[in-house]
């Protein structure tokens, strides 16, 4: 049976966020797996489809975004979609200590994405 994981990729720079969108895509790919990568460059937009009941299995986040940053919305992940893995891809390294206190899966710099996923 194919199970199919869900993905949210979140970041206020539109081509990153596609780029990440892709590096995403083919790992799944090569792993065999079904994937349904969903791209929002608003993270009002994300967290108002997780307040409509959207589901997702795995997110990435940009943590410096005009409106709700990525620790916030990090936070409303945590109490919506308590299962859902969330990770920072960020060039902000200041706030690695913080994401851990919010049970963050990872923390990858922007310029260590291209390796990490």
């Amino acid at each position: 049976m194919i199970q199919l994981v869900r993905i949210a990729v979140c970041d206020d720079e539109p081509a990153f966020a596609e780029r990440v969108k892709i590096l995403i895509e083919a790992e799944c790919r090569g792993l065999g797996v079904s994937a349904e990568v969903s791209l929002y460059t608003d993270s009002g937009m994300l967290a108002y489809d997780i307040g409509e009941k959207r589901y997702f299995d795995m997110l990435f986040l940009d943590i410096e975004m005009p409106g709700l940053s990525g620790m916030e919305l990090a936070d409303l992940i945590k109490d919506s979609l308590p299962q859902a893995l969330v990770s920072f891809i960020t060039s902000h390294t200041k706030y690695a200590v913080k994401s851990f206190e919010l049970s963050i899966f990872r923390y990858i710099p922007k310029a260590e994405v291209e390796n990490c996923l």
